[in-house]
């Protein structure tokens, strides 16, 4: 495995090449934007790498997401920043983001439906009688912290909390238990990560930003887009839905992997304005997917490095966008009738925090260095 630093000049001639349009940073928060704690309510942004974040989400064409398994409120409270900024809870199941151009309030379809078994199952397991145990209710999961058991304990939770787990027909039904570091997590059995929200959001990204005119459903509702990448709808508030089988069909994306599509831009007139209701002169969008994250949870961000959409004039852009119900099923977005958008391309830089088996391509050394990554990115960007 490669450090990233260590041959970031490297990255940076690449990412001089590829020349995105638009960079979206998805990271993890434990362990990536901030060390990991004896207890999860003991975490904080310190003052100096928050500046970071709000220095690197005000630059135009960055969007700067945060992917955690916290609760979304958590999330929100602790890092306290309420504008350009999109922040992922729950491993996914809730997004909200507060950029002005950018709608997204989500919490997964028929989430609600688990409420009242999980209660039972938090009752239960917070009668498991071990000392220094940190039980986390976090509305749509639990999570189970042992970092500060002792090592002859460990073995003994896991044991009632697999024996309260197959005490119910409902819970082995709607429930499955997920590892993390020192942690047991119970989460709905939904086939749903922080990678397939990130998908989510970079869909959500292609959707609202001002590169197409009309959004069509087979609803027959056409949605408007400004100009200036506002959504002329307001769906601060709206809980947006998925449907529970779109995550696990990808057949609609309409994604074409593009193993060569970091190089067919080599000596070709892209533009260098970084700016997205301008076109590329040759019909290419580009955009940069930096991820990075410390753990299991972390690996699902870790996908395809590089893919494409190919377009066609007037064509229409299936997005698998019936994930949202408001946009109605099997919606496609479409083409401004003189647009020469032709084709976009995704490029990933995944990034895994400690040297381990991973599907990630580089590593760092410790949460310090995610900053490190971020700021040498970020500048690499607004520098094209």
């Amino acid at each position: 495995m490669i450090n990233i630093l260590d041959n970031f000049k490297k990255i940076e001639q690449e990412i001089k090449i590829y020349k995105p349009d638009v960079l979206v940073f998805c990271i993890d928060f434990d362990g990536t934007l901030t060390k990991i704690c004896k207890s999860p309510f003991d975490a904080i942004l310190e003052n100096n790498y928050k500046k970071i974040v709000e220095r690197v989400r005000n630059i135009e064409n960055v969007f700067f997401c945060i992917v955690t398994g916290r609760e979304l409120s958590d999330i929100i409270n602790i890092v306290s920043i309420d504008s350009n900024i999109i922040y992922s809870g729950n491993h996914g199941f809730e997004i909200k983001s507060f950029y002005k151009k950018v709608r997204l309030n989500f919490i997964y379809k028929d989430l609600k439906n688990y409420l009242t078994v999980l209660k039972e199952i938090f009752k239960k397991v917070s009668e498991i009688q071990i000392e220094n145990l940190i039980i986390e209710n976090k509305k749509y999961s639990i999570s189970l912290h042992y970092r500060i058991l002792p090592h002859k304990d460990i073995k003994p939770l896991k044991d009632a909390v697999a024996f309260i787990m197959d005490s119910n027909a409902d819970y082995k039904r709607m429930f499955e238990l997920k590892k993390g570091k020192k942690i047991i997590e119970i989460r709905p059995k939904i086939q749903w990560n922080k990678g397939k929200a990130c998908d989510f959001i970079l869909k959500e990204l292609l959707a609202q930003l001002s590169w197409v005119s009309t959004y069509n459903s087979n609803k027959g509702s056409t949605r408007q887009l400004n100009i200036d990448g506002n959504n002329s709808n307001n769906n601060n508030g709206d809980n947006f839905n998925t449907d529970n089988n779109s995550s696990n069909n990808n057949n609609g994306d309409n994604f074409s992997t593009d193993n060569n599509s970091s190089n067919n831009n080599n000596g070709d007139n892209v533009s260098t304005g970084n700016n997205v209701n301008a076109e590329s002169k040759n019909g290419i969008k580009n955009i940069l997917k930096i991820c990075v994250g410390d753990d299991l949870t972390d690996e699902t961000m870790f996908g395809r490095n590089k893919y494409s959409f190919e377009l066609n004039p007037n064509s229409e852009l299936n997005l698998n966008l019936e994930l949202n119900p408001n946009y109605g099923s099997n919606s496609h977005l479409k083409l401004n009738s003189n647009s020469n958008l032709k084709k976009i391309n995704i490029k990933s830089i995944n990034c895994v925090v400690g040297k381990k088996k991973s599907a990630a391509d580089y590593y760092i050394h410790n949460f310090r260095q995610t900053y490190e990554i971020i700021e040498n990115i970020a500048n690499t960007f607004v520098n094209l």
